[in-house]
């Protein structure tokens, strides 16, 4: 039985609450090409696809940026680019676009790769949180994370309707939350910390950069999950294709 592959990012968004403009998209292009795209062109298995989905409010910026050959612009969900597709079935590994992925992530979805009669999910829950503002490292545990992968039969992902509701519209549930779930290997995703997070810009707030005090404090509430030192910092974030040029080099 064969199967198509695809890493699913989402990138820009048209939601009511998300005030997203140009120079937002701008500075996430730069982040998602200097991080994400790096971590996800670098993966020991390669049979796989990109898609970026992108919203219509800023579509100018997006469809005139010269994207990476691998890159693949989607304003429909990717609707059309499922569509085209005629293998058994599809895998789709989902990010946001300031999410990394581990060099050997899809390797492990690959190798794990549930095949049945309905959407099954393959799960990261344990990941990194890279704070580039505080210069550390957090190990998070997410029971329902946002990091799956849902695989589905030519039966479900031909079918629009049926295929986005469970892909789409239900996905949080799908996430973790099914008896099915197959939980993968840690640490394999690691989440960008920055000054232009979404969930911080939808909720108008920005993003902390904390004082000694507050460090101090944090350190003795997370305890061992929280790392600074810096050989060690980049001996994880090497594994997602990250320099040390650049985990020296401080966010505009």
């Amino acid at each position: 039985m064969n199967t198509t592959f695809f890493v699913e990012v989402w990138f820009s968004y048209d939601r009511p609450n998300y005030k997203i403009g140009p120079e937002w998209v701008k500075n996430r292009i730069e982040i998602f090409e200097k991080f994400t795209l790096n971590s996800i062109i670098n993966q020991t298995f390669q049979d796989f696809r990109v898609l970026l989905y992108c919203g219509e409010r800023n579509r100018e910026v997006t469809s005139n940026h010269p994207w990476h050959e691998r890159v693949e612009i989607c304003y429909d969900l990717g609707k059309k680019k499922y569509g085209e597709v005629n293998t058994d079935y599809i895998s789709i590994t989902r990010l946001d676009s300031d999410d990394m992925l581990h060099k050997e992530a899809m390797e492990e979805i690959k190798n794990n790769i549930i095949l049945s009669d309905k959407r099954e999910c393959l799960l990261f829950r344990w990941h990194y949180q890279w704070d580039i503002l505080n210069y550390c490292i957090r190990r998070k545990l997410q029971i329902a994370g946002p990091f799956f992968t849902h695989i589905f039969p030519k039966s479900i992902y031909k079918n629009w309707d049926h295929f986005s509701k469970e892909h789409i519209v239900e996905h949080p549930r799908a996430g973790g939350m099914l008896m099915s779930t197959r939980e993968l290997g840690k640490f394999m995703v690691c989440i960008i910390g920055h000054g232009q997070n979404i969930s911080y810009l939808k909720r108008g707030l920005k993003y902390p950069i904390l004082n000694e005090k507050e460090m101090e404090k944090m350190k003795n509430e997370i305890g061992e999950d929280l790392l600074f030192d810096h050989r060690e910092i980049c001996n994880i974030l090497k594994d997602f294709s990250v320099s040390e040029e650049l985990i020296n080099k401080k966010e505009k």
